[in-house]
């Protein structure tokens, strides 16, 4: 009977006790200003961290791909040792990355998401235990994924995480946002050249992510299979190249052999294995198992290989023994420097977790545990493969081992029980991102799972991924223009119907809908995604949006102040809460909401605009014009900015410059009937009346009911002489009025009437405001 073996966290850097002494007499010597000695007086070394974003082990050719185009990692593993059982704990570019630089599993660190958190403070990196010590310390990022906000730059003297040379996406997202590995390579190659003069040894991590999707030709792959060609292993080579030009640094400048090189993946990629594309959503081989190979001089045997498990968890201890550093804190890793001499060692159990289905769909999170002999999943349907016999993992087997299944799930447990789990903070993401972060399906921003209110039984990841499938297609189609929004509506209904537990699918819905003007359906839409997540201050700011649509002001207030409690930062609750306010009349509160939208979102032209709006109804014309200036400078397309300010100029002297705003406006909306009827108003004050009836004629067509716009008309008539039509059109003013209830205006009217029948002209009405947003 399989018998589970107790899984019990290394507590100390895998060294004899003499050497710890070394290195307690170490710790003195780098407080006395002694950091560049190592143990028996050797220069530390410095150390080279290559993380291989989203790259499978069996895509390489020292790990036996035949048609890999891998030279410089296989030179690297010829001269060093292959670890050929090298498992991640996440699925996830951030988690797998914290774990490498921390030595902590995903519930240890707290990061478990993606683009959702950052480092708790007091967690030690390794980057400043080395920096501590006298290393010089630099990072080179690939995607924003990883960038500072997130918390791993903490100990680095250089974070080069700029994206300005960032590859173009056809469907934006914003996490995948990256540079190629030419670049990064550039600013690490100029980093290692300038900053060495002082002999302080150096750890340098460089962040590769090319192998990810999207895929891109590359130029210096000519003269290769891979000329022209975009694809996932025409970019592993792409990487491959840009290593090797890092590794041709250290061999010509002589720091080959006091260099440790550690090449790592963060985490595999699916290939349409288990029928997924990506990773992320499942824990199978094929997204686990990782490259790792460790070139250490002096300890290494070269050409080697370790069929030992090891975990990403072991990268910190490794590089904290080979600088010998004591950790700050127990690891869950082991230091690999005696299998990388050669020596065996036992395997250990690997952890591994994924909240994503969870966060984007509400479907089941996974665990997994993979042994030497066994690897079993636990979620609704667990699953369970013979390692030994199915290394692909096709056969679950957990029918026929049940007694298998139930020894692993309890040494999961055991696991589980023994994290010391901190809770990472969250990190805010404003409108923009978010829907960036949606394309193709991706973090679909939802809330902590622990806030989840979906009944029932979670649905199976494996079960759910055609859904999940057209989840991404939908998204993909909306984002690059190949699907409309009908379609699109049609197809995101469908999503409901097959997973109405799904609270990202009501929120796209409802999203579409309000986008298409129908905000009687977006309500019921948005308030089944706000009941399934209530927590999530994007619903309840959508949902108060399609409220203000259907004209429910009050009710839309507390979703926006809801909003705002959630997530003070998110300047759509802000600017959402102040033209709702704006519209029952509390200038005060809506102005102080607004001031806080421009301040939060510096960018939006909207905030600009409806700030503007309420200021000059409060009759600061002069902060309100600075306001639409300000609109116009971040949109200058905006009709309605082009509009108020026009409106607002029209009040003053600048007669002209708010002509000119005007025929702007209706250049660039020529269906915008206040424009056309701005624009007239001005031509009757230059006395170009011709002019002005035919722009207050456009205007009554576009928009016929609007009495003053018929008001204008008839005056205009008036001027011109055209007493006849100038009474048909003012009759016309005041029936409209009065259907309006307006008697005041239509009793005015009816006084003009009886001017225009003597052929006298009476003066124009009280001049407009400002137009709102619709």
């Amino acid at each position: 009977m399989f018998r589970a073996v107790a899984y019990r966290p290394s507590r100390r850097v895998l060294l004899g006790a003499g050497v710890l002494a070394v290195v307690g007499l170490l710790a003195v010597l780098d407080a006395c200003g002694a950091p560049h000695v190592g143990g028996r007086g050797r220069r530390r070394p410095s150390i080279l961290l290559l993380t291989l974003d989203t790259t499978r082990a069996d895509r390489l050719g020292c790990y036996g791909d035949p048609d890999a185009l891998t030279p410089q990692l296989d030179a690297l593993a010829a001269t060093g040792v292959r670890f050929e059982a090298a498992y991640t704990p996440s699925p996830m570019t951030l988690p797998a990355h914290t774990t490498l630089l921390t030595g902590l599993e995903p519930p240890e660190h707290g990061v478990r998401i993606n683009g959702r958190q950052r480092l708790p403070d007091g967690t030690a990196t390794v980057a400043e235990q080395l920096r501590t010590r006298g290393y010089r310390t630099g990072a080179f990022i690939s995607a924003y994924v990883l960038a500072k906000r997130f918390g791993l730059d903490r100990g680095f003297d250089t974070y080069d995480d700029d994206l300005s040379s960032a590859r173009p996406q056809v469907v934006h997202e914003q996490l995948s946002v990256n540079r190629p590995g030419d670049v990064v390579v550039g600013a690490a190659l100029a980093w290692l050249e300038s900053a060495g003069g002082d002999g302080a040894p150096f750890f340098a991590w460089v962040h590769f992510y090319d192998p990810h999707y999207p895929y891109y030709p590359n130029a210096s792959l000519a003269g290769t299979r891979f000329e022209g060609v975009a694809s996932y292993d025409a970019e592993v080579a792409f990487m491959d190249q840009q290593i090797g030009r890092l590794l041709a640094f250290l061999d010509e400048s002589g720091q080959a052999n006091d260099t440790i090189v550690i090449a790592v993946g963060d985490h595999g990629e699916g290939l349409g294995e288990h029928d997924d594309e990506e990773h992320g959503y499942l824990l199978n081989e094929e997204v686990l198992h990782v490259p790792l190979i460790l070139r250490w001089p002096g300890k290494t045997r070269a050409g080697t290989s370790s069929a030992a498990l090891v975990t990403s968890t072991d990268v910190t201890p490794t590089i904290l023994d080979a600088a010998g550093i004591v950790p700050e804190a127990p690891l869950r890793g082991r230091s690999l420097r005696a299998m990388a001499n050669g020596e065996l060692a036992a395997s250990r159990a690997a952890y591994a977790e994924t909240d994503l289905p969870l966060w984007t769909f509400g479907w089941s999170p996974q665990r997994s545990l993979t042994t030497e002999r066994w690897k079993y999943i636990r979620t609704t349907r667990p699953e369970l493969y013979d390692r030994a016999n199915d290394r692909r993992e096709i056969h679950d087997v957990s029918a026929s081992h049940p007694d298998v299944l139930a020894a692993l799930d309890a040494q999961l447990a055991n696991i589980e029980a023994g994290f010391h789990r901190t809770a990472a903070p969250p990190v805010s993401v404003d409108a923009e991102a978010r829907q960036r972060l949606a394309a193709l399906g991706y973090v679909d921003a939802g809330p902590p799972a622990s806030v989840w209110v979906a009944d029932g039984a979670r649905r199976d990841m494996k079960d759910m991924l055609p859904v999940k499938q057209l989840a991404s297609a939908v998204a993909a189609g909306l984002a690059t223009g190949r699907l409309d929004r009908a379609r699109a509506i049609e197809l995101t209904r469908e999503l409901v119907r097959q997973s109405p537990e799904s609270a990202g699918f009501h929120l796209r819905l409802g999203t579409l809908l309000l986008q298409t003007g129908d905000a009687s359906e977006a309500v019921p839409a948005l308030g089944e995604a706000v009941r399934l997540r209530p927590d999530d201050a994007e619903a309840r700011t959508n949902l108060g949006q399609a409220l203000v649509r259907a004209g429910r002001l009050e009710s839309a207030l507390p979703e926006f102040r809801a909003a705002i409690a959630l997530a003070p930062d998110l300047a759509e609750a802000h600017l959402g809460l102040g033209t709702a306010l704006a519209a029952i009349g509390h200038l005060d509160e809506a102005a102080d909401r607004l001031r806080s939208a421009a301040r939060l979102a510096p960018g939006s032209a909207d905030a600009q605009l409806d700030l503007g709006n309420v200021l000059l109804r409060q009759g600061q014309e002069r902060e309100a014009e600075a306001c639409y200036r300000e609109a116009l400078r971040l949109r200058p397309e905006d009709a309605l900015a082009h509009l108020n300010l026009g409106t607002l100029l029209a009040r003053g002297d600048s007669t002209d410059e708010a002509t000119a705003e005007a025929r702007e406006a209706v250049r660039l909306a020529p269906r915008l009937a206040a424009g056309h009827h701005l624009l007239g108003r001005l031509l009757v004050e230059e006395d170009a009346t011709p002019g002005a009836i035919d722009e207050y004629r456009i205007a009554t067509e576009l928009d016929p009911t609007v009495p003053e716009f018929f008001d204008d008309l008839a005056a205009a008539y008036a001027a011109n002489g055209q007493t006849g039509s100038a009474v048909a059109t003012a009759r016309r003013a005041m029936a409209k009025a009065r259907t309006l209830g307006r008697d005041d205006l239509a009793r005015d009217i009816g006084q003009r009437i009886a001017f225009y029948r003597t052929g006298a002209a009476a003066s124009p009405r009280v001049r407009p405001g400002a137009m709102k947003r619709d």
